[in-house]
């Protein structure tokens, strides 16, 4: 699945010790499982959060 543009997809609050859950319509987009690892960029000013697959060339 491919999204160009800017969707808002969920709003989330940051809760006791600093956490917060990835709403579920983001876990099926970046098709997250349990276990899965999440790269948190800074890019053009914004935060980009997306899939880690090792063995990448992203920085981490």
């Amino acid at each position: 699945m491919s999204i160009t543009g800017r969707k808002l997809l969920k709003i989330t609050r940051v809760g006791k010790y600093n956490r917060t859950t990835i709403p579920g319509e983001v876990r099926k987009l970046l098709d997250l499982r349990e276990g899965d690892e999440v790269a948190w960029l800074f890019e053009d000013g914004k935060i980009v959060i997306e899939k880690h697959v090792n063995g990448g060339n992203r920085e981490q």
